[in-house]
């Protein structure tokens, strides 16, 4: 059997994916002016922000799209992740956000070689 996983999930271009990551809206809510996103409070909102909570993604450079248009990233902390929805008035929970991935961190791209534990007594097929 022949692996051909980059060949067939390359993306060559940004516009033409051959496959997405999403996620969904999972609350939407409107903070007040002055309000605070992080636990020290550095930058309390300018305004009233529209914001949609999304699950965490264990990467920083990971970046949002709603509807096809790219969404700034307000807070990520490590269960949830605040999106800036202002552009997006009508937003409503459930709806879809797409994930895009830095393409050297691709999901599709495996290491080398990843080692495997087994449990005790159990057989790895190897002679």
């Amino acid at each position: 059997m022949l692996r051909i996983g980059t060949m067939l999930f390359e993306n060559p271009s940004p516009e033409h994916r051959n496959y997405a990551w999403r996620t969904k809206i999972l609350q939407v809510k409107t903070l007040p002016e002055g309000s605070c996103l992080d636990y020290d409070c550095l930058e309390p909102l300018d305004a009233d922000t529209l914001v949609g909570l999304v699950t965490h993604i264990p990467n920083d450079e990971v970046t949002y799209q709603v509807r096809g248009q790219m969404v700034e990233t307000l807070a990520d902390h490590e269960y949830v992740v605040v999106l800036d929805l202002s552009r997006l008035p009508d937003v409503q929970e459930g709806e879809e956000v797409e994930i895009i991935l830095p393409d050297p961190n691709s999901p599709l791209d495996s290491p080398p070689s990843v080692p495997v534990t087994l449990r005790e007594g159990a057989s790895n097929g190897v002679n």
